[in-house]
């Protein structure tokens, strides 16, 4: 195998696209897992993928994919941009010929580039590409196979809000902001000039043919919102981008995915969410708890359950999950038992969600 070298030359003349104003997309799938190195000489061989090998077989197929080195993982596949149709071709053979054979991890992305002159032709600016992306940036990241880690595709806004209170933060994005225009690790990178690429997704399904083609279409989908959303405030018309969002994503052949990642938490009414954010929290705190009677009182001695060490854990639990609107709750540190504190924590979150 004679993968090309980073952003060599050979590389980048292959896959240089005609010059277009049509919606055109390169699609970058990487791959971490090298147990599948003869499955890749294998489409090498036959010409499904070219490096430096056969770079004169380029072009036998409506599709061309080059194997390039990367230093971040062991080859990253790059797509010429084409259309969504000729893309899916290339996507469909290498789902089928790889068959989940490939493990890869996370971190291993699948990033898709734009066309800035299709952009361009439809008045869409850059910073209007990073505005809608980073108002989806909550369920990209449920659906993008990261796990939650977005070393290499950062979001530009605190994922601790929800949709709507994210989105007067959303309102003040500028592509030419210094922290964005130098730095490409966001979820939506303005760093290049031909392109505006959608960092957030990953190959970690490993070339699951129904993500990739979810993802590319949602690459769409978030050229149609930034288009919607010219010259409005996200935080204004909240409901109108999240209707959009939700017109999308509820789409049938999304219904497995859909229904995977939990989508519709990302669609519920306010008090609906606020609802389930304390019942979120009511899970997390059970959990915790019944960790620490496992680990901290029955594995111990009976003496030794009240040690500085437990008492900390204990504390820190109950700071951690103690909201104001639970009422006081009063014990007396001289004589009590962790379960009984527990318990009335407990209580006092049921009470105060069954009240909302």
């Amino acid at each position: 195998m004679m993968t090309f070298g980073y952003h060599s030359c050979n590389a980048e003349d292959l896959l240089r696209p005609r010059s277009t104003n049509g919606n055109i997309k390169g699609i970058e799938l990487e791959i971490s897992d090298s147990s599948v190195r003869d499955i890749l000489q294998d489409l090498i061989d036959e010409n499904y993928i070219i490096d430096e090998s056969n770079i004169s077989s380029a072009g036998d197929k409506d599709y061309t994919i080059i194997a390039e080195n990367d230093g971040s993982v062991w080859v990253e596949l790059i797509f010429k941009a084409c259309n969504n149709r000729t893309l899916l071709q290339g996507v469909q053979m290498l789902s089928e010929a790889f068959n989940g054979e490939v493990d890869n991890n996370h971190e291993t992305s699948c990033h898709i580039h734009l066309n800035n002159r299709h952009l361009d032709s439809r008045g869409i600016t850059k910073t209007d590409i990073m505005k809608a992306t980073e108002f989806l940036f909550p369920i990209l990241g449920e659906i993008s196979g990261r796990g939650g880690d977005y070393q290499w595709a950062k979001p530009m806004v605190n994922l601790s809000m929800n949709l709507f209170k994210r989105c007067r933060k959303i309102d003040d994005l500028d592509s030419d902001d210094y922290r964005y225009h130098d730095d490409r690790y966001y979820g939506c990178n303005v760093t290049n000039s031909n392109t505006t690429e959608i960092r957030i997704f990953s190959n970690y399904y490993n070339f699951n043919y129904d993500y990739i083609k979810m993802y590319i279409e949602t690459a769409d989908f978030i050229i149609d919102l930034a288009e919607e959303m010219i010259g409005k405030s996200y935080h204004r018309y909240y409901e109108l981008a999240l209707e959009k969002t939700k017109e999308h994503f509820e789409k049938r052949r999304y219904k497995n995915i859909f229904e995977t990642h939990d989508l519709g938490k990302f669609f519920l009414s306010p008090e609906e969410q606020t609802k389930r954010f304390y019942n979120e929290e009511l899970k997390k705190f059970n959990r915790e708890y019944r960790q620490f009677v496992r680990y901290y009182i029955e594995n111990v001695s009976e003496e030794n359950q009240y040690s500085i060490s437990n008492w900390k854990v204990f504390l820190r639990i109950i700071r951690n999950y103690y909201r104001e609107e639970y009422g006081r709750i009063k014990f007396d540190i001289n004589n009590f038992s962790y379960e009984e504190v527990f318990g009335l924590m407990i209580k006092r979150m049921e009470e105060y969600i069954s009240s909302l």
